[in-house]
């Protein structure tokens, strides 16, 4: 499959989790110290350092990644950063902020019943068939790729979410425990036993208000395309993770182009038409709810935001060649899709609704970072347009006269900057609806990606 969701890594961290509970092979103290640093940069990922992601008010989830025992070390030859702090890091922050509080008796040692950082040195490669060091990879690799897309930005809305996710990753580390602790000497059992007594401690204390799914694993999404896709739906997964990544360049560029802004809210009302057809279509009517209106008035604000920029209007930049090309593979992508939708099957029409979904979910938080965007370029005078389609004044008399393109004001936007506000609001609101952990399918083992 050309597509792996965050949801298929900790899926099939699971079943890895099984089966290195049926494993009779010893864990090696190198597995055991890779598995642990990999579990606290997951835990990182996923809460942020010292839980700062989540709210103030859920202590217990914050707790979780605070109170987690200090890691032996990080993978040898590789930076330190925060999300992988080290012992001396600790004590050196420690006795600074000893120092700046006038404490300058501040020593930092060692706390007695601290275990001896294990050498990682030898750590298992990703061919190792050993049960935890595929552990090992499947948490690495959800840790880099919720790292990569700023998950931490999402989760405040989807605490619950958040909470059966982190419980989950806590159930297989204080499994993984277990088994090590079998396993290795009596002598080298005490680091094992701190992290699955924090695990098992945390499991009893995090409790979900509702059974839920964090939606945001389904969001996220890493699609491998160097192969040539073997059908038309796996062809999609390719073209929203190319779309993907060009459409966030453009909007993160010094100037963007208007030309670009308004491409992408075209390609959000393709892409909820496109939704609603599919939805309408067959049994995956519950992805867009039984009342369509929340797409259909999000779609009418995009549509109104396209015509409501100032005719002519244009930062002087271009679009890069790669979101145009990205952009017309969308298009070419969607459309036979729209039109075709009542005639694919049941499969085919979930996964072409998943990587739809992983689109507007893209485009959300495109449109989150873009939400002041026509203001700022407004302000900052990037904004330009014939003076004869702006606000008529005394002073651009001589501009209308001989067409010239003059800095548009906020003054000349204000019904931009209101219909702007208006159509990310509505999109948002669509998106959150589809998104729904209610609404959003378990993946069945079919669905995994490749195997790790």
């Amino acid at each position: 499959m050309s597509t792996t969701t965050a949801a298929d890594l900790l899926a099939r961290a699971e079943l890895l989790s099984r089966d290195l509970r049926r494993d009779a092979r010893p864990v090696t103290l190198q597995q055991w110290a890779a598995f642990d640093v990999t579990v606290h940069r997951l835990l990182t990922a996923m809460l942020g350092e010292h839980g700062i992601s989540v709210p103030k008010e859920h202590t217990a989830l914050r707790a979780l990644i605070d109170q987690y025992p200090q890691p032996l070390t990080g993978p040898v030859r590789m930076p330190r950063s925060e999300s992988q702090p080290t012992t001396r890091d600790h004590f050196e922050r420690q006795a600074a902020a000893s120092t700046r509080r006038q404490h300058l008796l501040s020593v930092p040692s060692p706390a007695p019943d601290e275990p001896p950082a294990l050498d990682v040195e030898g750590l298992p490669q990703i061919t190792d068939p050993h049960p935890m060091a595929r552990l090992t990879c499947a948490f690495g690799a959800l840790a880099d790729l919720l790292h990569r897309h700023r998950v931490l930005d999402r989760i405040p809305d989807d605490i619950d979410g958040l909470t059966d996710a982190s419980r989950r990753v806590l159930a297989i580390a204080a499994l993984a425990a277990h088994h090590t602790m079998a396993s290795v000497p009596l002598a080298n059992t005490q680091r094992p036993m701190t992290v699955g007594l924090h695990a098992e401690g945390f499991l009893d204390s995090l409790t979900t208000g509702r059974p839920a799914v964090a939606r945001w694993l389904y969001e996220v999404a890493a699609t491998h395309a160097q192969t040539a896709p073997s059908s038309p739906r796996r062809s999609l997964d390719v073209v929203v993770a190319e779309w993907a990544r060009t459409s966030e360049t453009e909007v993160h560029a010094a100037v963007p182009s208007v030309d670009s802004l308004r491409t992408l809210t075209r390609q959000g009302t393709h892409l909820l038409a496109t939704i609603e057809e599919l939805a309408c279509a067959g049994d995956t009517r519950s992805w867009a709810g039984e009342d369509p209106t929340g797409l259909r008035e999000a779609v009418t604000a995009l549509i109104d935001v396209d015509q409501a920029w100032p005719s002519g209007a244009s930062t002087l930049t271009r679009p890069a060649h790669t979101f145009v090309d990205a952009s017309r593979a969308l298009h070419e992508a969607l459309e036979p899709l729209r039109l075709g939708a009542a005639r694919l099957d049941g499969a085919d029409r979930d996964t072409a609704m998943a990587a739809l979904l992983r689109a507007t979910s893209h485009l959300s938080h495109q449109l989150i970072s873009g939400r002041t965007l026509p203001e700022r370029l407004a302000c900052s005078g990037l904004l330009f347009a014939p003076a004869r389609s702006l606000t008529p004044a005394p002073d651009r008399l001589s501009d209308r006269k001989h067409g010239r393109h003059i800095p548009a004001t906020l003054n000349d936007i204000s019904d931009l900057m209101h219909t702007w506000h208006e159509a990310v609001d509505r999109f948002l609101q669509a998106n959150v609806a589809l998104m729904h952990p209610s609404q959003v399918r378990q993946m069945s083992s079919s669905d995994m990606g490749p195997s790790l």
